[in-house]
């Protein structure tokens, strides 16, 4: 089962298969996780990242960059939470 919690957003600024950090910023951000998950349409949706949490990351090899969303997220203590995603210059 899929619990999404974010609407679909697009990595415009990130090119497939780049390195990029992502910074998840919350009330209670300890080891914050969550699955970065890409909406296909006619089919089912993909999970391109698994426990994603702050870090650094690399081969998203998803083209087009967008459609994606958050689904199951740990570690929230209920708060909301936000997610940036940072290309690395």
């Amino acid at each position: 089962e899929i619990y999404r919690s974010s609407n679909n957003f697009n990595i415009d600024r990130i090119a497939a298969n780049e390195i990029f950090h992502v910074q998840i910023h919350g009330k209670e951000n300890y080891n914050i996780q969550f699955d970065l998950k890409q909406t296909v349409k006619l089919g089912f949706d993909r999970t391109i990242i698994k426990n994603m949490q702050t870090g650094f990351y690399e081969n998203i090899s998803s083209y087009p960059m967008k459609s994606f969303y958050m689904a199951n997220p740990k570690n929230t203590g209920k708060s909301r939470f936000a997610v940036k995603f940072c290309r690395l210059k």
